[in-house]
């Protein structure tokens, strides 16, 4: 009777508790890299927000900057391990939102196109 009991399963499901209150960051680089040695099934992800230095001087002035520039800092705002099937999830997950974006931003460009 106990192994009958342990193979069924239970549905519990999921709060996703304080989401309306979590703060949006932007962030403008990722990082993915596999796990270390014994564990490749796990990802690091990285999300990074990286600000271009300002450039507020003559063409030539700003080359010089920028040549003088030893690096340009990426801030890091979250580090993630993520395992593989998760990873496959939200690759899988991005993809569906990406073509819903791009098939409603085309349909939108179109129509502010026809307003002009």
């Amino acid at each position: 009777m106990a192994k009958q009991q342990q193979d069924e399963s239970v549905g519990v499901p999921l709060a996703w508790v304080g989401l309306d209150d979590a703060e949006i960051v932007f962030a403008n680089q990722i990082l993915v890299q596999m796990g270390p040695p014994n564990n490749e099934a796990e990802f690091i992800v990285t999300f990074g927000q990286l600000h271009p230095p300002v450039l507020l001087g003559t063409p030539a002035e700003n080359r010089a900057r920028l040549e003088s520039t030893p690096y340009v800092p990426v801030k890091v705002l979250a580090k993630l391990a993520i395992p593989a099937p998760r990873l496959r999830e939200f690759a899988d997950a991005i993809e569906k939102v990406l073509a819903t974006f791009e098939s409603t931003g085309k349909r939108a460009k179109r129509r502010v196109g026809r307003t002009r």
